[in-house]
């Protein structure tokens, strides 16, 4: 489950940000791995590549990126082995994707660009035909299908490990104390202020929200979610009260605090799903682990 959800992900990824053109994947196509009578090519890898590269530019340091790739490089060879194991498993059993599932897997990637002519354009940077691109959605989807029958069907999960493990992990039930905060964000102190006195002369709170503020409200908040000196003035306030001017980063605040919901630990009866879905997830990655050992040791595999 995890494998197909993460190799979907970078299918649609590699047409947004990759930016090897056809003449390039060309010239770095060589032969990094043999898996069984497929191989992967350097330009598989180096599309793969290229999205987590867009992730780490803008965070890290040029000496960072490269440590961090060189890393991720390793992962997603064994990746690309995995799926190249997968999808001969499949094509093993014969599967074959309804056309209504690949029209409507090829309809949602579609949507994520805003019209034809980007779509177009993305396939064009890839190098990409529509053919290509059409027979890569049609591989995901048998691969998706193969990890289903051998790896999901038949799992299930009694309602005695569901009390096991909710016993067992107590404090992963706790919900913490939070607070829901209506919030006034002035760009200066001085309109903090004076939005504060026509507060305290008894104008309602939206009025001046709406006069005043420049940003959206708070919401939910958990606590430990903000910083100290925040935390320490919305916690403290009544139901309905409204705290002094707070100076933070983005601005100068003022709070109100429209409820309270205590520490409390979840039901069993409201968490039983959430630790059916956990408990399911987690048998289904002990079994893929142990379905693509027995795929590799019975596969003839080198990389170079």
């Amino acid at each position: 489950m995890k494998t197909i959800s993460f190799v979907i992900f970078l299918l649609l990824a590699n047409l947004v940000f990759a930016q090897e053109n056809l003449s390039t994947a060309l010239q770095q196509d060589k032969i990094v791995a043999v898996v069984n009578h497929e191989v992967v090519t350097q330009s598989e890898l180096e599309e793969l590549l290229a999205v987590f590269y867009m992730q780490l530019a803008n965070q890290y340091s040029t000496e960072r990126i490269e440590e961090e790739m060189e890393k991720m490089r390793k992962v997603l060879l064994g990746r690309l082995i995995e799926d190249k194991l997968i999808l001969e498993e499949a094509k093993k059993q014969k599967l074959e994707v309804p056309e209504q599932v690949f029209e409507q897997r090829f309809a949602e990637i579609k949507t994520q660009f805003k019209n034809e002519a980007e779509f177009q354009s993305a396939l064009e940077e890839q190098g990409l035909t529509l053919s290509d691109f059409k027979k890569r959605i049609k591989e995901q989807l048998l691969m998706s299908t193969m990890v289903e029958q051998k790896v999901k069907k038949g799992i299930t999960v009694s309602p005695s490990e569901i009390t096991a493990y909710y016993q067992a992990y107590p404090a992963e039930f706790i919900r913490v104390e939070s607070v829901e905060v209506d919030s006034i964000l002035c760009a200066s102190k001085d309109s903090a202020q004076r939005a504060l006195s026509l507060l305290s002369n008894g104008k309602d709170f939206k009025e001046v929200k709406d006069e005043f503020s420049a940003g959206s409200s708070l919401g939910l908040i958990k606590k430990g979610e903000l910083a100290k000196n925040i935390e320490d003035v919305i916690f403290n306030l009544k139901e309905a009260e409204t705290s002094r001017v707070v100076e933070t980063e983005t601005g100068f605040y003022i709070f109100k605090l429209l409820r309270e919901i205590p520490e409390a630990k979840a039901s069993l009866s409201d968490m039983q799903e959430k630790i059916r879905d956990y408990l399911v997830r987690e048998k289904m990655d002990k079994r893929f682990s142990e379905w693509i050992e027995d795929l590799k040791k019975n596969a003839y595999i080198i990389i170079k």
